[in-house]
């Protein structure tokens, strides 16, 4: 199916790509309204793509009013140019389904590969597993605990890497018969393995994201 040019944004990180707009859009016609977001999908605008999704969000997941030969979706249309996380973080939270398969049976992930969009497959990938957040956030950055980035991870038995405070309280309220936060198995062996590598991704992230900051 002809699409409109469009700029590559695969190594684009940053959030300016969907940021909010300075004018609300015209929403009064529905039926347009889901038109004027398809074309902005296509030209690359996904600012304009996002505010339409602030108006209905069920928009996400719809097909375009015009009909697309390839049954092309908002998920297929990022995958095909390789967009980056900011956008494909924006979808998510909106609801997207990254497991979608257009009329010639092809994911996202798959669109994404066959047009050598490793890093955009990737990220996919990671949120549909978890690995990723919907916000974009690596998950293995949060602690489980208390579901905020960590300052000082440490490992226990098992595997398990949480925040040491949030870990080092859990002990001492449950001690001497401490559980496992994750398993609920007793936890004999009482360990904290600092994790100096962990702790340097993560501030490096929040270096470069310091809006992820509260």
């Amino acid at each position: 199916e002809a699409l409109l040019p469009f700029r590559d944004d695969s190594q684009d990180q940053s959030a300016s790509c969907v940021q909010a707009l300075a004018e609300p859009v015209d929403v009064s016609d529905e039926f347009m309204a889901q038109v004027r977001m398809f074309e902005a999908a296509y030209q690359g605008q996904w600012s304009y793509v996002k505010a339409f999704l602030d108006h209905k969000t069920e928009w996400v997941n719809g097909d375009n009013p015009l009909g697309s030969q390839a049954g092309y979706k908002l998920v297929h249309q990022a995958a095909y140019y390789g967009c980056g996380l900011p956008v494909l973080s924006m979808l998510a939270t909106k609801g997207a389904n990254f497991l979608e398969v257009n009329a010639r049976g092809e994911t996202p992930v798959a669109i994404a590969r066959a047009h050598g969009k490793a890093r955009c497959a990737t990220n996919i990938e990671g949120l549909i597993d978890g690995t990723l957040l919907q916000d974009g956030v690596p998950a293995r950055f949060l602690c489980p605990i208390q579901q905020d980035f960590m300052t000082d991870p440490v490992m226990i038995a098992g595997g398990h890497i949480f925040e040491r405070r949030m870990i080092e309280s859990w002990i001492a309220q449950r001690s001497p018969n401490v559980n496992h936060p994750m398993t609920g198995l007793p936890l004999a062996d009482l360990t904290l393995t600092p994790q100096p590598q962990l702790q340097a991704e993560i501030r490096s992230y929040l270096a470069t994201n310091p809006s992820m900051i509260d």
